[in-house]
């Protein structure tokens, strides 16, 4: 059977887990203060979950479970397969980038060598037409024709020539940066295969502490799993969690309201502004208009009257009208300001994610074995699906959302909780790594996990559970 629970009993939590850095990734376009602000709701985040891992810790001290005995080589294997995962993504990279570096030497390398046999041929043809210069071409006493003609084939060799010489020069010094490049590139590499080696002699060392300690406790989680009392705690502790995260999820939410209520204001008032200076300049530009045509009619009045008493016309008089405000170029509407950096409340909202019922991909290979509802040994039952799958299966976000828990947990082992919005999460547990951190976004089919047996799990597999408003509901009608 598969026991769960949650946060590990005892004040060394925060030691054993590994810390977490948490990503605050911005938008294309977006502003310095904006990513700043990202980087800060990121940093305010993960102070809350440490926070809360620490109350809930405390609250546990007194209660030793052997399942706390994994606690520490199951978060470590689950960090170094994290790790691990991201050197060899940043191989590939590193990888890609030295091959595009290598296409692109050899593309100026053949087009250093085209130009240097055309430079070749210029300068032979110029040597076997002898070096004349130009004044001797028109000191020659030649027929004007034929030194016009000359002339210009010899402006155009030397113009040809010093098109090839700046295009050889330029192609010499970026062939110089691409050697740079693939230089920085392999150091990486070999710096990138040395962590991996590092991290892969760690995550063996890790596994084998996770054995040694298994076998020492095996008794001990056998008689715990059968417990009646064990995994009513675990589902209290579920709980307890969920509620904390909620309020937090809810503090988020609460301050991205206020700002975008502020960021509206600000735009608003640059709009009325911006409205209230294009209506004072209207408003002068047809005064100077009144003002122009008041002075033409009195103008042509005067004519008038002057022709009438057979006196000459007077010549046109300058108006005495002010001369009118200079008219400015309409200023460009202020550009909207770039997307606001990711924040927990710019998930789907709950509409969105019912409109997913039964469209839900299952979010790991394998027999559900488990289901919601059902009895399950020690007498309770099951609050989600139990998903056998084998050890290292990846594990699939259901839909897109944002990670506001990744840790080893009592009973639970490694555990990922994505909040979707709308008071809906979805949590994945039984993991032998996380590869997701609190803080970062998913989409729908990323992978955050792979398939274990931790938190004191009899066999591998997924546990899943999808709840709303900290309330667990049945998940198989939203799986297609």
């Amino acid at each position: 059977m598969f026991a769960f629970a949650l946060v590990a009993g005892g004040p060394g939590l925060a030691a054993a887990a590994p810390a977490v850095s948490i990503p605050a990734p911005a938008p294309v376009g977006a502003t310095a203060e904006q990513r700043r602000a990202a980087q800060s709701e990121a940093g305010e985040l993960r102070d809350r979950i440490q926070s809360l891992k620490r109350d809930l810790s405390k609250a546990e001290s007194d209660r030793s479970e052997a399942r706390d005995a994994l606690r520490e080589s199951e978060g470590a294997i689950s960090e170094a397969n994290r790790k691990l995962r991201d050197l060899d993504q940043r191989q590939r990279d590193a990888e890609t980038a030295l091959a595009a570096a290598e296409a692109e030497r050899t593309r100026v390398e053949a087009a250093i060598g085209d130009n240097r046999a055309r430079l070749a041929r210029l300068s032979r043809a110029e040597y076997t037409q002898g070096r004349t210069s130009p004044w001797q071409l028109l000191l020659s006493g030649e027929n004007p024709n034929t030194t016009g003609r000359n002339l210009a084939l010899l402006g155009y060799v030397g113009r040809a020539q010093q098109k090839l010489i700046t295009q050889l020069e330029a192609d010499e010094a970026r062939l110089a940066t691409l050697a740079e490049t693939q230089r920085q590139r392999r150091d990486e590499l070999a710096q990138i295969r040395g962590q991996q080696e590092s991290e892969r002699n760690a995550l063996e060392r890790e596994k084998q502490a996770r054995s040694a300690t298994l076998a020492r406790v095996s008794a001990k989680l056998e008689e715990q799993r059968k417990q009646v009392g064990a995994l009513e705690r675990d589902a209290e502790r579920l709980n307890g969690l969920i509620d904390k995260l909620g309020k937090v999820i809810a503090e988020e939410e609460r301050k991205e309201r206020e700002r975008l209520a502020a960021e509206k204001r600000r735009a608003e008032e640059a709009a009325r502004l911006a409205a209230a200076e294009a209506a004072k300049r209207a408003l002068a530009e047809k005064e100077a208009a009144r003002r122009r045509a008041e002075a033409e009619a009195r103008e042509a009045r005067a004519r008038q009257q002057a022709a009438a008493a057979g006196a000459p016309m007077p010549a046109p008089a300058p108006a005495s009208v002010p001369a009118p405000p200079p008219v400015h170029a309409p200023e460009p509407a202020p550009a909207p300001p770039p997307p606001p950096a990711p924040s927990i409340a710019m998930l789907p909202d709950g509409s969105a994610f019912e409109a997913l019922r039964g469209r839900l991909a299952q979010p790991a290979p394998g027999e559900i074995t488990g289901r919601f509802g059902r009895p399950r040994d020690g007498g309770s039952v099951w609050k989600g699906i139990f998903i056998a799958a084998p050890t290292g299966a990846e594990v699939h976000a259901v839909a897109r959302g944002r990670v506001v828990f990744a840790d080893w947990l009592r009973g639970f082992g490694n555990i990922v909780i994505v909040d979707h919005g709308g008071q809906y999460l979805s949590i994945y547990a039984g993991n032998e790594s996380n590869f997701k951190t609190a803080g970062q976004t998913v989409n729908a089919g990323e992978t955050i996990a792979s398939v274990g047996a931790t938190g004191g799990a009899e066999r591998p597999g997924l546990y899943f559970e999808l709840r709303r408003a900290g309330q667990p509901f049945d998940p198989s009608g939203w799986l297609r």
